[in-house]
């Protein structure tokens, strides 16, 4: 049965008991009742066992266990104020007067739902049970939250009530839920925050030049003036170096910008490639040295190669072949690699050779006397070390010399 049949139902018997009781009283039964009838005339008969055939208000607060209207709005205003030592204060009495925690914690999920009925809606009055609620003190304090607070601490109290039921220490779970209603914020707009540090980088000093400050560099002609030194300038010595970009070539866009655009498609890879460097960069070519093997086994997979050629293309507006490397190191020479299988994945993978080789031939990713290609295929798999390499790597670890 609905509550307002309950509470109806109860007149009926009251009115033939000649039992007074106001109407807010019978509606706190009615709702304690939780749509039972039979559990609604018991609650009645219990209140009227307590307090004889005049029921008041408080007379009901007491013999069921509950809170009245005010403890609600006093509480209310404490999570507004977000003084969480005075609710956990309030609470403490609430349970020392011998109230139901469970009934609070009901009534205030009620309560919220009130809050946020009266935030949203034009006439709350209708959606609001007014005999029982005080519509304005709901108006003045509905003032306080924002909708999404509202709902935050409704998903709170509703979640705890639950696990109230489960727990064997109840007063500490609805306590920590208290806690976490004072520590409750709106949420924000993800978009608005996204063109806030947008306009932030681009009013930062030093901050990265624009593609159209590339393009501009690249090709003066676009702004309306002819390609060639300005009249006037001191045209650069035959032997001068360029100077390199943060990148670390000459004439190229910067490498950071690059690693912006792999990560907003890859967050991950900003651990990766922080130690990188930029040893490459034309229309058929790509080459980008990295710290260690490790590294270069995560990079090197196809999936990830064409992310980096998709940022180096959204930046430079060419998609070369990405090739990786690792820094050199002083070694002895590497064991043969195993040539790859029939059905190997195509793409150019550098790893680090310990020996001095020969020069890289036209194409090559240009890191002199460093690096040696080894078959593309699966990176997790350990590739042979001859007898010499072993025992050159025990040497390196422990510091030891070779005695003949």
């Amino acid at each position: 049965m609905s509550q307002r049949q309950n509470v109806r139902q109860m007149e009926a018997i009251c009115k033939h008991e000649g039992i007074q009781i106001d109407q807010a009283s019978l509606e706190e039964i009615a709702k304690t009742g939780a749509g039972s009838m039979r559990d609604a005339q018991s609650l009645l008969d219990q209140v009227v066992a307590f307090s004889g055939r005049e029921v008041t208000s408080g007379a009901v607060e007491s013999a069921l266990g509950i809170v009245g209207q005010k403890v609600l709005e006093r509480f209310v205003d404490g999570v507004a104020q977000r003084d969480a030592g005075a609710l956990l204060e309030q609470v403490q009495e609430i349970v020392a007067n011998g109230k139901d925690l469970h009934f609070f914690c009901r009534d205030l999920i009620e309560y919220f739902r009130n809050l946020l009925v009266v935030k949203a809606c034009k006439k709350p009055e209708l959606l609001i049970n007014v005999y029982v609620c005080n519509l304005d003190a709901l108006k003045r304090q509905a003032e306080s939250f924002h909708p999404d607070e509202l709902q935050q601490m409704f998903r709170v109290l509703s979640r705890v009530e639950t696990e109230m039921r489960l727990s064997s220490l109840p007063q500490a779970a609805f306590e920590m839920a208290v806690l976490r209603l004072t520590d409750v914020r709106p949420f924000r707009d993800i978009d608005g925050l996204l063109e806030k540090i947008n306009r932030l980088e681009h009013s930062a000093p030093g901050r990265p030049p624009a593609r159209e400050d590339i393009e501009l560099k690249k090709n003066p002609s676009v702004a309306g003036e002819p390609p060639g030194p300005r009249p006037g300038a001191t045209p650069p010595p035959a032997d001068a170096e360029a100077e390199p970009t943060a990148g670390g070539i000459p004439g190229f866009p910067d490498w950071e910008r690059i690693q912006r655009e792999i990560y907003e498609k890859k967050p991950h890879f900003s651990v990766f490639l922080a130690q990188s460097r930029l040893l490459e960069l034309n229309p058929n070519a790509a080459c980008i040295e990295l710290s260690d093997p490790y590294t270069l086994a995560l990079i090197g997979k196809e999936e990830n190669l064409a992310v980096i050629r998709s940022a180096i293309e959204s930046v430079c507006h060419f998609a070369p072949e990405v090739k990786l490397a690792v820094k050199s190191s002083a070694a002895t020479p590497v064991a043969e690699a195993t040539p790859p299988p029939a059905d190997a994945e195509a793409g150019t993978v550098f790893r680090r050779s310990r020996s001095v080789i020969a020069a890289s031939p036209p194409g090559a990713c240009p890191e002199a006397n460093s690096e040696e290609k080894s078959p593309p295929g699966d990176y997790n798999k350990p590739a042979s070390k001859s007898e010499t390499e072993i025992i050159q790597d025990a040497l390196d670890i422990f510091g030891g010399i070779v005695i003949r």
